[in-house]
């Protein structure tokens, strides 16, 4: 897996859709429904970073997935920040 699935998701001739994010750093849920709800025919993935590149751990991770799923997508964990969740 490539460190930059942005980036090969577009070489791969996808269409990127961006999720807002609220001041504190957690997913806009009402904005990833819509978004999910509205591109449902063409879902293919949403990409999860986890910890967030604000260092926010999702507490809705649970529910993003569930509203992917529920439309049709899978979800991919980018573990770039990986070595967070592991105790050293």
């Amino acid at each position: 897996m490539s460190l930059f699935p942005l980036q090969s998701a577009i070489m791969a001739g996808m269409k990127v859709v961006p999720v807002k994010v609220l001041p504190t750093g957690y997913l806009d849920m009402e904005d990833l429904k819509a978004k999910a709800k509205k591109h449902s025919k063409d879902l293919a993935a949403f990409m999860v970073t986890y910890p967030s590149t604000f260092g926010v751990f999702e507490s809705g991770v649970e529910i993003a997935c569930s509203v992917i799923h529920e439309n049709g997508g899978q979800v991919s964990l980018h573990y770039f920040l990986l070595s967070n969740l592991v105790p050293y």
